[in-house]
């Protein structure tokens, strides 16, 4: 049977959440649902409205889709899953690892309620609840949430930064830029990542040298370590493995390696525990290893 069609669109997110939930909708499949993703309402409406209840307005731009969509379901995006009197919620640092499953629960649950969605009743939601349902002892404790995995991208060049960072954000890896290898040995001192992607040439503080000081510093030692650079001569590569990079990409880098890449540095990371490494966010790419090490 062909999974319904719900349409899920957005009142005040930013581009960047806007971005993550497009992601997500389009990678990670739902066994119940076709979720179909515009930012904008179309003119035939929506089904589900993510909703940012800072952004001014959202009530009357909620009171005007309804004329249209009378059925729509409202889900307010907040900082825990806590309930909200607005109605749904879902938290703003789950929407990696729980935005499907969320919408799932959601949709049942007006389905099982109000009968609002799914039931051809013309009545709007007015209910609170909370989108995913506390624990009791009839049902399963759902798997603690995992920090979203974090990426630290060292490039000089801000065109190569983006299109790292961009490729990242696809398979579900936050990530912060920096330009030289002193600002990121700061940011190592001060921050916690799960992987570097590092630059070798580069004014100031080279790849090389920052990859021997991470190694010897005991807090950054096990980081993984991905060298970026043209050098592609055995010579460099040599140069690279001692330095103690774990990956040695050769730009222009090519997106298919460049995932498996990422896969196999994720599956490491995560003792190749493909449920540990979904619940830190992480969407995989085609090919998820089955020996990491490799």
């Amino acid at each position: 049977m062909t999974p319904a069609v719900r349409r899920v669109a957005a009142c005040g997110l930013s581009p960047r959440e806007e971005r993550v939930v497009g992601i997500i909708l389009s990678r990670v499949p739902s066994s119940r649902f076709r979720y179909v993703w515009s930012p904008l309402p179309h003119d035939e409406g929506c089904d589900i409205l993510l909703i940012e209840p800072l952004a001014p307005g959202w009530q009357i731009a909620l009171q005007n889709l309804r004329v249209h969509s009378p059925r729509v379901i409202a889900v307010h995006l907040a900082d825990a899953h806590a309930p909200d009197r607005r109605g749904y919620s879902i938290s703003r640092r789950a929407l990696w690892s729980h935005l499907v499953c969320t919408l799932d629960d959601i949709v049942l649950s007006e389905a099982n309620g109000t009968q609002g969605l799914l039931g051809g009743s013309s009545a709007t939601p007015t209910r609170a609840a909370v989108a995913i349902p506390t624990p009791t002892a009839s049902t399963q404790t759902p798997a603690p949430q995992l920090a979203q995995i974090r990426a630290l991208v060292l490039d000089d060049s801000i065109t190569v930064r983006n299109q790292i960072q961009a490729a990242l954000i696809e398979l579900g890896i936050r990530s912060e830029g920096v330009s030289n290898g002193s600002a990121a040995l700061d940011l190592l001192e001060r921050q916690t990542f799960d992987l570097l992607f590092l630059d070798v040439v580069m004014p100031g503080v080279d790849g090389y040298e920052v990859c021997r000081r991470v190694r010897r510093n005991p807090a950054t030692r096990r980081l993984p370590i991905a060298m970026l650079t043209s050098r592609s001569s055995a010579f460099d590569r040599a140069r690279g493995a001692l330095a103690g990079c774990d990956l040695y990409l050769v730009k222009p880098i090519d997106v298919v390696a460049f995932h498996q890449a990422v896969n196999r540095i994720v599956a490491k990371l995560c003792k190749n525990d493909l449920a540990q490494a979904q619940r830190r966010g992480f969407i995989p790419a085609a090919g998820w290893p089955s020996n990491p090490a490799a």
